[in-house]
């Protein structure tokens, strides 16, 4: 194999007296390189033989000759070599510096292979696979903009070039320019209509410019000229999901199954469109199936537990985030949730002790500091409760549940100047909180879709319709709503009482504490005629019992 300056074996056995005519029609590169002409500066004399060759034959085609078979031999190191030999011979040769930057970029060094580039375009701006060359390497490079000013200049030259058209197209595609990308496919699936990569990329442009229903179309052609294309089917499954057609997606996953059958990314997509539709014990199935190929998949398993809780199967939703936690004991995940399941049979301590936990492995995660701040007040914790608010804060301190609730938790223990501070800073950031609770209180949060990361963020707003309440929070609320001020310290048997006690006088378990300029008849006994007019730090909040 040659190498550098080496030789092969075989041409060092050669006979030099070989006729050079006759090499030329056989053996023509495997004859040069039995000459010792090995770089620029070798003034050996070349021998005699040599000077036969016909007059047009120039030195460096040898050169050439031995760089472009390199190169076909992925042999890219020593096609550099040869290039550099047949340059120096030769400095403008055109495809020579352009195969040397082709070189060059397989090689990775890619800012060397747009200096070539741009020396064959010095050479003859004309040559089209230089600006190819700076065109797809731009691209690489993620400088997008500059590839398409590239893949223009091959255009002027040739508006039918389909790897110019197809190139621009992904690249105007990469910077969100999707209208124009999908201008750009559409003359190139004129010249070439069953070209599956250009295809894919208007399907995706398509998809993206608000045109769904025209990439669905592509994504269908796809799969008439190409039945097999699992990435196809999963992008036109994804865009079922991002329309909500569900069922249709999980039918599409369905479809990639038959293609491969273990394939684990596909089943798990497929279990959380059943999940979207509701129908959660078919997403059960998809991560049993996971869970067969892969038993301590810490996600399949989170995944099969919210899908128990969603169906109301506490127990079991507890038994199996304990099986998380048994392969994986800081799995933050596991941990929040099992939380959420203890919070719906009711579990008050537990599921404070699982929120607990998850601040400890996550401790940017806000919801679990604000559930962990619920319930603590919930359990006559309040200086703890105040504490978890803080956290929260920190995290985002806008937000407007953790103000209000940390404001009642301060009115709790009647540290009221700090409660007015939460109630002005409430009140600056939004003035319809509080109205738009509407006597209720805030309530725990439970999510309504899992995520593995917990990156859920707290509600603006808990009621009042789609618009002001996140998309995150558990339609499906568990029967016990409890609120945020339960002032008892007592097991959770009391709260219980005092939930259905309100239920039985026809309200709807929510607590409502009023402010200290509102009706004087909301006074406890013992304070009442007691408090002056605007004597704002002798006011009482009364317990939910006494409402």
């Amino acid at each position: 194999m040659l190498s550098g300056n080496s030789t092969s074996i075989s041409a060092n056995n050669k006979n030099t007296n070989i006729n050079p005519q006759k090499a030329i029609t056989g053996g023509f590169w495997s004859y040069l390189l039995s000459y010792k002409y090995a770089s620029p500066d070798d003034n050996t004399e070349i021998s005699g033989s040599i000077k036969d060759l016909s007059p047009e034959f120039g030195y460096d085609e040898a050169w050439y000759g031995k760089a472009s078979t390199y190169s076909k031999l992925e042999m890219y190191e020593d096609a550099l070599h040869s290039y550099d030999m047949a340059l120096a011979i030769n400095p403008v040769r055109t495809e020579a510096w352009y195969e040397k930057g082709s070189a060059l970029d397989k090689l990775g060094k890619s800012e060397e292979a747009m200096e070539c580039y741009q020396k064959a375009l010095d050479i003859d701006p004309q040559s089209s696979n230089a600006w190819y060359g700076m065109a797809s390497t731009s691209s690489d490079l993620g400088r997008a903009e500059e590839a398409i000013a590239y893949y223009d200049q091959l255009l002027k030259l040739n508006s039918t070039d389909s790897e110019a058209l197809q190139g621009k197209s992904l690249a105007l595609a990469s910077l969100g320019r999707y209208d124009e990308a999908v201008a750009c496919f559409n003359p190139l699936l004129e010249l070439e209509p069953e070209n599956v990569e250009a295809l894919e990329g208007r399907a995706f442009a398509l998809a993206r410019s608000g045109r769904p229903e025209a990439a669905l179309e592509d994504y269908d052609v796809i799969m008439k000229l190409d039945p097999t294309n699992s990435k196809a089917l999963a992008e036109k499954a994804s865009l079922l999901e991002e329309l909500g057609r569900y069922d249709e997606a999980a039918l599409t996953y369905g479809e990639i199954l038959e293609i491969t059958p273990e394939n684990r990314e596909i089943m798990y997509r497929q279990g959380k469109a059943l999940e979207a539709m509701g129908d959660f014990e078919a997403a059960i199935a998809c991560y049993d199936k996971i869970l067969a190929l892969d038993p301590k998949n810490i996600d399949a398993i989170n995944n099969k537990g919210f899908a128990l809780s969603k169906m109301e199967k506490y127990q079991e939703a507890l038994a199996t985030y304990d099986k998380a936690l048994e392969y994986d004991p800081d799995n933050p995940a596991a941990w929040y949730f099992k939380g959420c399941a203890n919070f719906a049979i009711s579990s008050n301590n537990a599921a404070l002790e699982c929120f607990n936990k998850t601040v400890q492995l996550k401790p940017d995660c806000i919801t679990a500091w604000y559930n962990k701040g619920y319930l603590a007040n919930v359990l006559g914790d309040v200086n703890e409760s105040i504490n978890s608010y803080e956290s929260a804060l920190e995290i985002d301190p806008d937000s407007p549940s953790a103000l209000y609730n940390k404001r009642f938790s301060h009115y709790r223990i009647k540290e009221y100047d700090e409660a007015s501070v939460c109630k002005a800073k409430l009140d600056s950031l939004d003035p319809g909180f509080e109205a738009a609770l509407q006597n209720r209180g805030t309530r725990i949060f439970i999510p309504q879709t899992y995520r593995g990361n917990l990156d859920y963020p707290l509600p603006l707003r808990w009621y009042g319709g789609e618009d002001n309440v996140s998309l995150n929070t558990s339609t499906n609320m568990t029967p016990v709503s409890q609120e945020l001020n339960n002032t008892s310290s007592e097991p959770e048997e009391e709260y219980e009482e005092t939930y259905e006690s309100y239920t039985e006088s026809g309200e709807e378990g929510y607590w409502y504490i009023p402010e200290p300029d509102e009706d004087q008849n909301n006074k406890s006994p013992e304070n009442r005629g007691q408090k002056k007019e605007n004597d704002a730090d002798n006011w009482y909040v009364p317990e939910p019992d006494e409402i």
